[in-house]
């Protein structure tokens, strides 16, 4: 569990809080023996505070370091123990900067800071070669700044990626999902529709035969029960397939889906109809038409109801 205080990790922050407080005590342990005096130290204190918020306003905390710097240089005190941080503020604007402009620019203030420190430094050795010195230190913290710059970038440009990818197969899931749906109530209406109009057809042959051929509307009448429990068991199973949130599928289970079953075969023994793959055809069962016979030469419905010894059709 990732703790905040004021909005910011708590381990970043106690790691900012220690750089600052090493700044503040090199600026603080010199007091005496620094040039400067307390004037210093009060400007390293300053830096050391600055530094608490490089993660946050790294340009602004580079601006304000830089400038606590320059009243360092023009005081004429040349290089102390707490220039650190203007290197610490350096490698803040190259690394959490959001454009690398401002760590352009940052490195180009430090170099010219770097000669004028060189000039300032007192010894024995030649103002270019510590000036050659304080560049090769510069440097190499600009550097390595802008490496853990680019990865960190190439970092969250992963974490980025990954999140888009994830909502997309998200996305794609809930698609899916109502695309199973909608092809499921397709099919419901499909298996209703069918279903009664199998059952009314078969009704008004059992009321018109009722009297002249008993035995067939019983047989009619028959065929509208089987006829409403098989639609009552399909509805059911589409309900249930509804209800329930359909995980994901493999391949091969996708394909036995998309093939059509073979339903099952009717009690009043009849076979599928070569019309229609939703039909079935008895020798005993009248047929589901509408009242005109169905002509010899004429192409059937792809969803009719025939039998051979009526002859009748009915188009859906």
């Amino acid at each position: 569990m990732n703790r905040t205080v004021f909005g910011r990790p708590l381990r970043s922050l106690a790691f900012d809080v220690l750089v600052s407080g090493v700044v503040a005590l090199l600026a603080v342990a010199a007091v005496v023996s620094q040039p400067g005096g307390v004037p210093a130290t009060l400007v390293g204190c300053a830096m050391a505070v600055a530094l608490l918020w490089r993660r946050v306003h790294p340009s602004a905390v580079a601006a304000v370091v830089a400038t606590l710097a320059m009243v360092q240089v023009i005081a004429g005190w040349g290089p102390l123990a707490y220039d650190i941080g203007v290197l610490i503020a350096l490698y803040s604007v190259v690394k959490y900067a959001e454009r690398l402009r401002d760590g352009v620019l940052a490195g180009i203030v430090a170099a010219i800071g770097v000669v004028l420190a060189a000039s300032q430094t007192v010894g024995n050795a030649a103002w270019w070669a510590t000036a050659i010195y304080f560049a090769l230190v510069t440097g190499g913290v600009w550097l390595a700044a802008l490496n853990v710059r680019t990865r960190r970038l190439y970092v969250l440009s992963l974490e980025e990626r990954a999140a888009t990818l994830e909502r997309e197969r998200e996305a794609e899931a809930r698609a899916a999902v109502a695309g199973e749906r909608a092809r499921i109530a397709r099919e419901l209406h499909d298996v209703v529709a069918h279903s009664m109009a199998v059952m009314i057809v078969q009704a008004d042959g059992a009321r018109y035969l009722l009297d002249q051929d008993p035995e067939t509307a019983r047989a009619a009448v028959k065929v509208v029960a089987d006829t409403g429990r098989q639609a009552l068991e399909e509805m059911r199973r589409l309900v249930d397939v509804l209800r329930e949130p359909s995980p994901a599928e493999p391949p091969a289970a996708a394909e036995r889906r998309t093939t059509p079953p073979s339903p099952p075969t009717r009690s009043t023994g009849g076979r599928r109809s070569p019309n229609c793959p939703r039909c079935w055809t008895g020798s005993a069962t009248p047929g589901c038409g509408s009242g005109t016979r169905s002509p010899a030469n004429r192409p059937r419905c792809p969803r009719a109801w025939t039998s051979p010894s009526t002859g009748w059709c009915r188009r859906r």
